[in-house]
């Protein structure tokens, strides 16, 4: 008779755990989206934050004015070396971060948290991005 209760008991344990995996697995996969949505905003403007540099340079010269250039060049030097940075702090942090099968339930919980983690960090590099090269196009435009 126990025998025939631990089954039942047994079944309904896989199948919650199994159920927990799935929704884990579609939270990480929402947020690693996320985290890749926001870098693939910032990623294809490092040739424009180049071109803005080039830009600034020709610019610089001795009078009062290149101060304003100087500071949009630091700034999106900034902003490139902040991209940079977070590019490979994300890829130590996260070496396998589409391998995530092998893992038990508490691992992808873990890799789920860290990516929630993350997502402020990449959002702040966009950002950044985006502000260095609207304020040097509003300093070169006027």
């Amino acid at each position: 008779m126990k025998k025939l209760l631990i089954l039942p008991l047994i079944a309904l344990f896989v199948i919650s755990c199994s159920n927990e995996r799935k929704a884990l697995k579609e939270k990480h996969d929402e947020v690693l989206q996320e985290v890749f949505d926001a870098h693939d905003v910032a990623m294809p403007k490092m040739g424009e934050i180049n071109t803005l540099l080039k830009q600034l340079e020709e610019k610089i010269d001795s009078t009062s004015e290149s101060e304003n250039y100087i500071k949009a060049q630091k700034e999106l030097q900034a902003a490139h070396k902040h991209m940079m940075t977070w590019m490979q702090d994300f890829s130590s942090k996260f070496p396998d971060v589409n391998k995530i099968e092998n893992l038990d339930l508490e691992e992808l919980r873990q890799r789920t948290d860290s990516l929630i983690n993350e997502k402020p960090a990449v959002e702040d590099m966009r950002d950044h991005v985006l502000r260095s090269i609207s304020r040097a196009k509003e300093i070169l435009n006027n």
